[in-house]
């Protein structure tokens, strides 16, 4: 049996989007899950690493999404709500999404200053079903 291989992606978090964060593929640089919409497509079900740093000038809240039938898990800031660092295994399948929604409440979303921001997310069990 030949399984694909293990499904990861290395992203930038470069700005805020229609109250999303904006997820940028580095050029030149080959990725086993895609990007559309701001949001990471899941093609195969299993446990998957997902992890996401980055540091703000304002304060912010950032909600992390994977599946319409559960709520976002609200992740943990540091600094006054200026600062990410922060990383959860999540059991995730085929059509699942996963982006993140940012609000600030003294700042729009176009506006949101983000130094740093990187979003990696990695199949930690490969083997599993995989639609093609």
């Amino acid at each position: 049996v030949k399984y694909p291989p293990i499904q990861s992606l290395t992203a930038q978090v470069t700005r805020c989007e229609n109250g999303r964060l904006f997820i940028s593929l580095p050029r030149n640089e080959y990725q086993t899950m895609e990007v559309e919409n701001n949001s990471i497509a899941i093609t195969c079900d299993g446990l998957y690493l997902i992890y996401m740093k980055g540091s703000f000038f304002q304060e912010v809240k950032i909600n992390l999404h994977f599946r319409k039938s559960r709520s976002p898990i609200s992740m943990p800031m540091m600094n006054n709500g200026q600062r990410v660092d922060f990383n959860v295994v999540a059991s995730l399948a085929y059509k699942d999404k996963v982006y993140l929604t940012v609000n600030a409440p003294d700042t729009s979303c176009e506006d949101l200053q983000i130094n740093d921001g990187e979003l990696i997310v990695v199949q930690l069990t490969p083997g599993r079903f995989c639609a093609h």
